[in-house]
């Protein structure tokens, strides 16, 4: 078959290849031949296209730059007459591959001339197969003028895992190969390897191959002096996240950071690592300390201490706040209901539960539900807990309770249950039966109304979070 030649002025030809090419796991069977020094694969190479990496397009780019053809010199030839070097070097480099060539394809771009005008370049892209679908790709160059403008030699593919860029900075360097021929082999029909498949890129990285080897780089890099961490802290449940990427790229391996517990390790979600602990079960190492107004919640992302690093030691401090006092209020309208309260701080101070409930009895077991009556003078038993919080760590206190005949808990019309975390000297009926010496408090007090005002009476207590190593918050009535 003699060589078909793309007519001057012509920038690209459409070939129906005789035999289906595998290109990093996909098949190929048409092929575009394009002035500006490139094959590619299913769509032509835009001419408007700057030689760039992630093109986003199957090319094989022997020189990719702006290139014009002044005259019939540009050709390409599907199977022709192979000269034995070309064999003896395939051999001699990929020996554990026993290549036999069973198809060829060969395109030339022959004193070609740069589009400024500063100089011309002949070299070659050939592709290679066998019948076991192995899949080689040979860039020849012959002569490179110093050129003027942006170039590239190499490989690209959809994926960008699995693009190249041959190694020099220097377009005469294309010249010298660095088998010591003047010509640079690579294999193209590896299919995405498990490993790779499995790092899961996400739409703000790009998985690719580069210095720091294969894996996610970023895309853009928000908040690069602290990798991008965003904290949460909710229902006393906390986690920080960091860029996956922006750790990768600064040479910090998932596997070796850690919270203050180096058993604290994170997980990849999303393109992030994220850590998460919580105040009670879950401490990882942090610590907890408080203020007038909010409890802290202290811990800090860590890399592992090892005996030598090539990187900087990593440790960013997080911290969750609560707020230390809060109020409940409850209906009960001769019935007793439960109530639920989630108070929700803005930014990264946290949020956590804190339920009022009212039981029949001490044993505290199963509060009163639905629709039920509550005889006058009848004693009824007041639990106010905050979930979330390890009762080892942490006290609810009683600071004060009381009820008012509406739902306005700064109504005119009010009577004291609880004062100064003791009982309302002037109701002999209340007793604290605990307060401040865990996450749970107590208290009982007989049934009443607010007499001319109907039967309907409302509760609400005001209670405060207390660090129990402080020695501070068991409250004590005499």
């Amino acid at each position: 078959m003699n060589p078909v030649s793309l007519n001057p002025g012509v920038n690209v030809v459409e070939v129906k290849l005789q035999k289906p090419f595998k290109y990093f796991g996909k098949y190929f069977d048409t092929i575009y031949v394009n002035e500006n020094g490139a094959l590619s694969f299913s769509v032509p190479l835009p001419d408007s296209l700057t030689p760039v990496g992630n093109a986003d397009i199957d090319i094989i780019a022997p020189l990719w730059t702006d290139l014009e053809a002044d005259q019939s010199n540009i050709y390409y030839e599907e199977n022709p007459l192979l000269l034995d070097s070309i064999t003896f070097h395939f051999r001699y480099l990929f020996a554990e591959l026993n290549f036999f060539i069973s198809w060829t394809f060969i395109a030339t771009w022959n004193n070609i001339s740069y589009i400024n005008g500063t100089g011309r370049a002949t070299f070659q892209a050939a592709l290679f197969s066998d019948n076991e679908n192995t899949s080689l790709v040979v860039m020849m160059y012959h002569s490179v003028d110093p050129i003027n403008g942006p170039w590239l030699a190499g490989y690209q593919a959809t994926e960008p895992i699995f693009s190249y860029k041959l190694p020099m900075n220097d377009i005469s360097e294309l010249t010298r190969s660095n088998k010591s021929y003047s010509l640079w082999i690579y294999r193209v029909d590896d299919e995405l390897p498990a490993l790779y498949k499995h790092l899961m890129c996400t739409e703000n990285e790009v998985r690719e191959s580069r210095e720091l080897g294969i894996g996610c780089y970023c895309v853009n890099k928000p908040n690069p002096d602290t990798f991008d961490a965003i904290e949460a802290c909710t229902d006393t449940i906390g986690s920080v996240s960091l860029s996956r990427c922006q750790l990768f790229e600064a040479g910090y391996s998932v596997n070796e950071l850690h919270l203050k517990d180096p058993n604290c390790t994170g997980v990849v979600e999303d393109g992030r690592l994220v850590f998460r602990f919580d105040s009670d079960a879950k401490l990882c190492g942090g610590n907890l300390e408080s203020n007038t107004t909010h409890l802290i919640y202290n811990n800090a992302v860590r890399t592992l201490s090892e005996l030598i690093s090539h990187n900087s030691r990593l440790n960013i401090s997080i911290s969750c706040v609560y707020p230390l006092i809060l109020n409940l209020s409850m209906p009960m309208a001769l019935q007793a209901e439960g109530s639920l309260i989630d108070k929700e701080l803005p930014a990264v101070e946290g949020t956590y539960q804190s339920h009022m409930l009212v039981y029949p009895n001490n044993s505290f077991t199963e509060p009163y539900s639905g629709n039920v009556s509550i005889a006058l003078n009848q004693k009824i038993y007041v639990a106010v807990r905050v979930a979330g919080f390890n009762s080892d760590l942490i006290a609810t206190v009683l600071d004060s309770c009381w009820a008012t005949p509406n739902m306005d808990t700064n109504s005119d019309i009010y009577w004291y249950l609880i004062v100064k975390g003791c009982p309302n000297p002037d109701d002999s009926t209340v007793e604290v039966l605990q307060n401040g010496i865990s996450t749970s408090s107590y208290f009982s007090f007989r049934m009443f109304s607010f007499s001319a005002l109907g039967d309907n009476i409302f509760l609400h207590c005001q209670v405060h979070l207390c660090l129990l190593d402080s020695g501070n918050c068991e409250m004590r009535c005499d």
